[in-house]
C-alpha cells in the first residue's frame, strides 16, 4: 500500500523554511519552520516571534542590518514574512497591539491611555492586558516600584487592577482569555523576589490569590503567565511543592506539571496553554530546551518529536501554542548564536483510507476496497492485516470527503 504524505508544506512559500524529512514523517509529531532575518548575510541579525492567533498568523521582529531597514513582519504558511508596521500580540480579529499600540484590522492606530509601555496579550474582544510601566519580569535594577497592573477597551479605557478593582499589589497582567479573566503577579516593591501570582474576573469581579493556594504562606515566589477560556492557568513558582511548573483551576486545583528528566531544579518554566489544555514552554537541561505537556503524553522535549532541524540547532522555548496545536517560540545555531523565530506546525496524522496517496479518500479510493474487497492485495488494505474486508470499507466511508490539510 502506498503510503498516504503526511506533510505538505508549500516550500516555495517561505524563505528559510525547512522541507518535510520524510526518514523521520513516521516518527515526529511537528515539522519545524525557522523564520529567518530580512538580511541573513549580517552575522549579528536575529528574528523573534511576538504573536500567534488560531488563523495561524505569526508577528515577530527580524533584523536587517546593524542599523535601518525593517523589524515588524506578519507570517503565514502561504505568503511567507511580509513586512507591516506593529508587531506584538495578535487576536483572530488580526488586531494587533504592542507596547502602548493597538493596531486595528483596517491599519488604522490607537494610543493605549495608561497602559505605557506594558500590553502583554489582547482577547478576541480586543480587551488588552499589561500594565502602566514596562513588561520586563524582572528588572534590576530599577524595579519599578510604582508598576500597576491595567487592563484597557475601547470603550472605558485603562483600568487599574488595584485601584480601581482593588486586587492588592497588581504588578503586572500578563494574559487574559476570551471571558475576561487575568492572571498575572502581584508586588508591593517591584523587585523579582516579591511577586505572586493572581487570578481576577473582570465580569465577576472575582479574585484568587492563587500565591496562596500554590504556597499556603505570603512568602515565597510564584507566577501565573497564561489562562485558556475553561479557566485553566499555568505558571510557575511553587518549588516547595516539588516541581516548578503548575496547571490550575477551580474545579480540580493544582497540577504540578513533571520536569524534562535532568531539568534543573526550579526551572520549568510555562509560558502558554491552549483551549486543548496543552502547554509549552522551556527548562534547562544542561542547556535550554522546549517542551510541551498533555494530560496524555506527559512532559516531552519538541527537539524529540520534530523533524526537520538542522545541525547543531536546538529550540530553545516555546512561547505559545494555539488551539490548532501550532507554536511559535526560539531557536538558536549554538548557545551563543543570534536567535532564530521559530514555527512548529503539527504534522497530520497519516490518512489511512486515502489508498491511492493522493490526498483525497474519494470514490478512486472506494472503487479500490471494492474491487478487491475479500482479497489480499494490500494496495487495498487500510490496516494491514491482510485481508480486504468490511473494516477497510469501513474506514474509507468514516474518512469519505476528507484531504490532506
Amino acid at each position: 500500500m502506498k503510503s498516504p504524505a503526511r506533510c505538505l508544506i508549500p516550500f516555495a512559500a517561505m524563505l528559510g523554511v525547512l522541507a518535510c524529512s520524510p526518514s523521520l514523517a513516521g516518527e515526529a509529531e511537528y515539522q519545524l519552520v525557522i523564520i529567518e532575518p530580512w538580511n541573513t548575510s549580517y552575522s549579528l541579525a536575529v528574528s523573534r516571534v511576538d504573536g500567534l492567533n488560531n488563523l495561524n498568523q505569526v508577528t515577530g521582529c527580524a533584523s536587517t542590518q546593524p542599523l535601518g531597514g525593517p523589524c515588524s513582519f506578519i507570517w503565514t504558511l502561504d505568503t511567507g514574512k511580509v513586512e507591516i508596521d506593529l508587531a506584538g500580540p495578535i487576536n483572530d480579529s488580526g488586531v494587533i497591539v504592542a507596547t502602548n499600540i493597538i493596531r486595528w484590522p483596517d491599519g488604522t492606530f490607537q494610543e493605549l491611555d495608561g497602559a505605557i509601555s506594558g500590553a502583554a496579550d489582547i482577547n478576541d474582544s480586543s480587551v488588552v492586558a499589561g500594565s502602566n510601566g514596562s513588561v520586563f519580569t524582572c528588572p534590576q535594577p530599577p524595579p519599578f516600584v510604582n508598576r500597576e497592573a491595567t487592563v484597557w477597551t475601547a470603550d472605558t479605557g485603562t483600568i487599574r487592577l488595584e485601584q480601581d478593582l482593588g486586587v492588592p499589589s497588581a504588578d503586572q497582567a500578563w494574559a487574559i482569555n476570551d471571558l475576561n479573566v487575568v492572571v498575572g503577579v502581584r508586588s508591593s516593591t517591584g523587585h523579582c523576589g516579591d511577586q505572586k501570582a493572581f487570578y481576577y474576573d473582570l465580569d465577576n469581579e472575582q479574585y484568587i490569590d492563587l500565591h496562596a493556594i500554590l504556597t499556603g504562606s505570603p512568602s515565597g515566589i510564584t507566577h501565573a503567565v497564561d489562562i485558556n477560556d475553561a479557566g485553566s492557568v499555568v505558571g510557575d513558582g511553587p518549588t516547595t511543592m516539588g516541581g516548578s511548573a503548575f496547571l490550575w483551576n477551580q474545579s480540580d486545583g493544582v497540577t504540578i506539571l513533571p520536569d524534562l528528566p535532568g531539568t534543573l531544579f526550579g526551572y520549568s518554566i510555562p509560558s502558554s496553554i491552549n483551549n486543548h489544555g496543552a502547554v509549552v514552554g522551556q527548562a534547562i537541561v544542561d542547556d535550554w530546551r522546549a517542551w510541551i505537556w498533555t494530560a496524555d503524553t506527559g512532559t516531552r522535549d519538541l527537539n524529540d518529536i520534530t523533524t526537520g532541524i538542522p545541525d547543531n540547532f536546538a529550540i530553545v522555548e516555546a512561547k505559545k501554542i494555539n488551539d490548532n496545536g501550532w507554536i511559535i517560540g526560539r531557536g538558536q545555531y549554538g548557545a551563543w548564536s543570534p536567535e532564530r523565530a521559530v514555527v512548529l506546525i503539527p504534522i497530520a496524522p497519516p490518512m489511512r483510507a486515502d489508498l491511492n496517496g493522493d490526498c483525497e479518500v474519494d470514490l478512486a479510493d472506494l472503487n479500490l476496497v471494492l474491487a478487491n474487497f475479500g482479497t489480499d492485495a494490500p494496495e487495498a488494505d487500510t490496516n494491514d492485516d491482510g485481508t480486504v474486508d468490511l473494516a477497510d470499507l469501513n474506514a474509507v466511508l468514516a474518512d469519505f470527503g476528507q484531504s490532506c490539510p
